[in-house]
């Protein structure tokens, strides 16, 4: 089920800095709505406004008055003023709220100019490639079939050929467009992307990060504030963003109303690091909950950023990289981008056997050796045309498991260069057993 549309992260985020100057200025809740409900620069606010005060005149609270404008104003954004009103914060929570949505607003920005560059690069590599397409198409046939020479080898070639290449990528594209939409803006989407979007290397850790920090963050808010424990986790879930996190709710509150503390219920969800729980625990038996989680929720946004220029080296060099063998295989065929790839996946074998993973370096060359006489059997099946396809898939195939393979070895790089392999080491009688 799709959610319906809310405000924009600008739009709330600037309507709670202007609710947070007012009312700390002594402004009165109705009139600090209606200046800042014009100061948004979101049409859809004035008419909100204007139901708020007038909801608020016959003496409904401002939380129950924005709750009646859902789906206009998200759950989140609704608990917290409800939990500023009973304490008394409100304003200090319109302040975090700007916070927190202008934090949104620069991730994502900085995700898109991320991503920008590399979409750019890919999108030309189609370009040149449908250009070479209509060229050819037009030349005079060099061949002795009298036929235009196949640069893709799709029987695509002039004008017709070209429009044929660049309308399937931008049917696939808008495909793949739809799909993201629909997996960010409903429920069962998220649930079922984002688990696999945290188990991918990078990309995994960024996400992961992020979600933490915004979890520390409202867990901390809704804490300290006065929040009762049930609603404070949905909150701080809701507040991740991430389908995984929404997910591990009802587990992680039944261990929480079973008795457990917190730090076992959130590591039976498996959505936190090692470093968050420990930090956690030592919070539950100092009583310093909310306080540790406002440290951790800085530290672990620290580490989203630096994940994310990770990310963003990995994904530019990817892309280039399937930029430049998509224009190698359409120009050079199968033959030479195979023979590349199974380059790369020898190298990042050397690599494992340095650091003494033997065992995961003969199972790459097995699945290597599997893949390739598997599609080596289909091609011979297919004919002429299809040689070589076995060839190109194993060698494909072998490269990205290696790929997936060493950056997780290198995440434990210390241990594999100094400890595996290390004769004195894995010889001491002192040493305990993994």
């Amino acid at each position: 089920m799709l959610r319906n549309p809310d405000l924009s992260a600008q739009a709330l985020a600037g309507f709670s800095r202007s609710m947070a100057r007012l009312l700390e200025a002594g402004v009165e809740v109705r009139k600090s709505l209606l200046t800042s409900g014009r100061q948004s620069g979101d049409r859809r606010l004035a008419p909100a406004v204007d139901q708020l005060r007038t909801d608020i005149s016959g003496g409904h609270s401002l939380a129950d008055a924005l709750k009646a404008q859902q789906p206009l104003f998200p759950d989140l954004f609704c608990a917290l003023v409800s939990v500023g009103e009973q304490t008394g914060h409100l304003p200090e929570v319109f302040d975090s709220l700007a916070k927190y949505y202008d934090d949104r607003i620069l991730l994502q920005r900085q995700f898109r100019s991320a991503a920008a560059w590399p979409i750019i690069q890919f999108i030309a590599a189609i370009g040149i490639i449908g250009l070479l397409i209509f060229i050819l198409g037009i030349l005079p046939p060099a061949g002795r079939d009298g036929k235009p020479f196949d640069v893709t080898g799709l029987g695509l070639a002039g004008t017709s050929g070209a429009l044929t290449w660049i309308g399937g990528w931008a049917a696939i594209g808008t495909a793949g467009f739809l799909f993201w939409k629909y997996s960010r803006n409903s429920f069962s989407g998220q649930q079922m992307l984002d688990p696999w979007l945290l188990q991918l290397p990078v990309l995994g850790c960024c996400l992961q990060a992020f979600a933490i920090a915004r979890f520390a963050w409202c867990f901390a808010l809704t804490q300290k504030a006065g929040m009762s424990i049930r609603p404070s986790l949905d909150c701080s879930l809701e507040a991740a963003g991430n389908g995984a996190f929404l997910a591990a709710g009802p587990g992680i509150w039944r261990h929480v109303s079973g008795g457990e503390t917190l730090t076992d219920a959130f590591a039976q969800s498996g959505l936190f690091t090692t470093e968050f729980l420990q930090i956690v625990a030592t919070a539950e038996e100092s009583g310093t909950v909310p306080e540790q989680l406002d440290r951790l929720s800085l530290m672990f946004h620290d580490e989203a950023q630096r994940s994310m220029q990770r990310l963003t080296k990995v994904l530019s060099g990817l892309v280039w990289f399937l930029t430049a063998g998509l224009i190698v295989y359409f120009i050079f065929r199968i033959a030479m981008i195979g023979a590349l790839f199974q380059l790369f996946f020898v190298l990042l074998t050397i690599v494992l056997a340095y650091l003494d993973l033997n065992h995961l370096t003969l199972g790459l060359h097995v699945l290597f050796l599997v893949v390739n006489a598997a599609g080596t059997l289909v091609s011979l099946r297919l004919g002429f045309a299809y040689y070589g396809y076995g060839y190109f898939v194993a060698s494909v195939v072998a490269f990205l498991a290696a790929c997936v393979i060493t950056l997780r070895c290198l995440d434990d790089l210390p241990y594999h260069a100094f400890i595996t392999g290390n004769a004195s080491v894995q010889s001491d009688p002192a040493r305990p057993a993994a």
